[in-house]
C-alpha cells in the first residue's frame, strides 16, 4: 500500500487532490495535513511515496508564509526522503527554479491545475515509486518485553480469538490481538496484503495462487491461505501490479 501525503490548507483543494489520487491508486493510503508540523508528524510515522505540496499554506499571514517550502527542505534533511518525490502544487511560480535546485522536486504544478493532468502525473509517479531495500524491523511486545523480527522473515500473519499469530521463516510469535490493519501499518511495506479477513500475507513468499478455488500456496511453509470472496478481485490486482 503505497501513501501519500498532502500538505493544503485549502480543504476544497485538499479533497480533490485526494479524490485524483484515490483515482489512480485505489490501494493508496492519503495522509491530509493542513500544517507543516501535522505533515512533518505523518512522514515521521509512516514511510511516505510521494508529497503533493502547497508552498503558502496561510496566505492572510503577515509578510506572507512559505512553511510548505520549509517543510520540504526540512524533510530533505531526513535521510529516507531524500530522493522521495515531491510534486509543488501552488500558484508562487517564480519559486520553481529555487526549488527544482534546492530540494530535487519532481515537478511544479501552477493553480489552477486541471484535474485530468494532475491524476495522470500522480498515477505515473507512483508507478514508479520503489522502496529502498534496506532491512527493516518490525518490534512487538509480549510478556513485558519488546522483540523484533525482520519484515523480510514475515511469511503471513492471523488473528483470530484475540490472538495475532505470526509466521516467520524461523518461528511462530504470538502476541495480544492485533488488527491486521494496524499491522499493515506497523509493517509499512507494499509487499504485505490482506488476503481474508484476518489474514495477511508478504507478496514474497507466495508460491502460486488458484484464483479459481481462491488457494495461495507459500514458499518456506507448508500452509495453504484461502482468500476472502468480497477480497478476490483486490487481492488479484494487489498481486499482479508492478
Amino acid at each position: 500500500m503505497k501513501k501519500v501525503l498532502i500538505l493544503e490548507d485549502n480543504p476544497k483543494t485538499s479533497e480533490l487532490l485526494k479524490g485524483l489520487v484515490e483515482k489512480a491508486d485505489s490501494f493508496a493510503m492519503v495522509l491530509l495535513a493542513g500544517c507543516a508540523d501535522e505533515a512533518y508528524t505523518y512522514a515521521m510515522k509512516y514511510t511516505v511515496d510521494l508529497f503533493l505540496v502547497d508552498l503558502m499554506l496561510d496566505p492572510g499571514k503577515k509578510g506572507g508564509d512559505m512553511s510548505g517550502a520549509e517543510f520540504v527542505q526540512k524533510i530533505r534533511g531526513v535521510k529516507k526522503y531524500f530522493l522521495t518525490p515531491v510534486i509543488i502544487v501552488t500558484s508562487l511560480y517564480d519559486t520553481k527554479m529555487y526549488l527544482y535546485s534546492e530540494t530535487h522536486c519532481f515537478q511544479f504544478v501552477e493553480k489552477p491545475f486541471d484535474p485530468d493532468r494532475m491524476k495522470s502525473l500522480i498515477k505515473k509517479v507512483l508507478q514508479n515509486t520503489t522502496r529502498s531495500e534496506e532491512q527493516i524491523n518490525w518490534y512487538y511486545r509480549m510478556d513485558g518485553m519488546v522483540g523484533a523480527v525482520p519484515v523480510g522473515e514475515i511469511i503471513y500473519a492471523k488473528s483470530q480469538k484475540e490472538i495475532m499469530k505470526i509466521i516467520t521463516v524461523r518461528e511462530c510469535i504470538q502476541i495480544s490481538y492485533k488488527t491486521c490493519q494496524e499491522m499493515l501499518d506497523e509493517l509499512d511495506t507494499h509487499d504485505f496484503e490482506m488476503c481474508q479477513r484476518g489474514v495477511i500475507v508478504n507478496r514474497k513468499f507466495i508460491q502460486r495462487i488458484d484464483f479459481t478455488n481462491r488457494y495461495i500456496y507459500l514458499k518456506n511453509c507448508n500452509d495453504v491461505l484461502e482468500i476472502g470472496p468480497y477480497l478476490k478481485r483486490r487481492f488479484k490486482r494487489w498481486f499482479l501490479e508492478e
